[in-house]
């Protein structure tokens, strides 16, 4: 606290200060436009903000350059996208489309990988398979070969009927046996039956080779994507997150969503994103219950 005299001498000089930018209205205004403007020059020239941790920390370090080393090596994805189906082939077309829609749009993403879905596992992926699994699935692609062959030369409806019929000309013949036919007519047959009680229905190829019900992991699919971020703004991957909600599945032909969704969102809801196939700002989705909250920009 400033003794009595210095608060006199303050208020004094403040005073002659007030009494001097009166007497000189334009000049004083002219003045601090000029250090206004100065001033806002000198800022945009020499101030800026970097929101990039990397530039925490000097390059010359040694630590720092392994660092980048590494992750140069190993680039470290900032997004990952889960898609979930329900049959083995709707998760990899699903996923191959979004990988493609997302590596076409290079201004937001810079990079997009599928790890499930490359060639080399495509190519090699039965070599992974237990040996057991593997003689199993043999047995059954075998089993299903009278409706297989027909299909894999006309994979219409019309080829799938045709299958089925030549797999009864064959069993009556007595070229298959009728266990062969067993588990291929009852996948069959519960497609159909659904598909008449309007029910989605699907048909999986795989499952019917493994003979088994697909596990949950055989339904899922990673999506790596590293957005392109720009560290001059507050928040940079902001134009990579700021994305509208869509069913993109029925966009392509897929409802890969028709059966999570109406139990997340409700019936009506999820109808209105299924059928349509519009995108949805983050404030509509927030009001289905999709979302928890909703946070503004900047």
């Amino acid at each position: 606290m400033l003794p009595s005299g210095g608060r006199f001498m303050l208020r004094s000089t403040i005073v002659r200060l007030v009494a001097l930018c009166t007497r000189h209205a334009w000049p004083t205004i002219v003045l601090a436009l000029v250090l206004a403007a100065f001033c806002a020059v000198y800022s945009v020239q020499h101030f800026a903000v970097a929101t990039d941790v990397k530039q925490l920390f000097p390059a010359e370090l040694p630590w720092v350059q392994r660092a980048y080393q590494l992750l140069d090596t190993y680039p470290q994805h900032d997004v990952l996208a889960v898609v979930d189906a329900p049959t083995p082939e709707l998760a990899d077309v699903a996923a191959a489309r979004l990988t493609a829609a997302l590596a076409a749009d290079t201004a937001h993403f810079k990079s997009v990988q599928q790890p499930q879905g490359s060639e080399f596992f495509a190519r090699n992926g039965l070599l992974f398979l237990p040996s057991a699994d593997l003689q199993r699935m043999a047995g059954e692609m075998q089993d299903a070969a009278p409706l297989i062959g027909p299909l894999a030369a006309d994979p219409s409806l019309r080829g799938a009927l045709g299958a089925l019929s030549q797999g009864l000309v064959g069993v009556a013949n007595g070229a298959y046996s009728l266990d062969a036919l067993t588990r291929p007519m009852q996948m069959a047959g519960d497609t159909v039956s659904d598909a008449l009680q309007n029910r989605t229905a699907h048909f999986s190829w795989r499952e019917l080779a493994s003979g088994r019900a697909a596990s949950p992991e055989e339904l899922r699919r990673f999506i790596e994507i590293e957005p392109v971020l720009d560290f001059n703004a507050l928040q940079p991957g902001l134009a990579a997150t700021e994305a509208k909600f869509v069913c993109a599945g029925v966009n392509v032909g897929l409802m890969a969503s028709a059966y999570r969704l109406p139990r997340v969102i409700g019936v009506a809801q999820a109808k209105s994103m299924l059928f349509t196939g519009l995108p949805y700002d983050a404030e509509r989705v927030e009001r289905f219950g999709l979302v928890t909250a909703v946070h503004k920009a900047g």
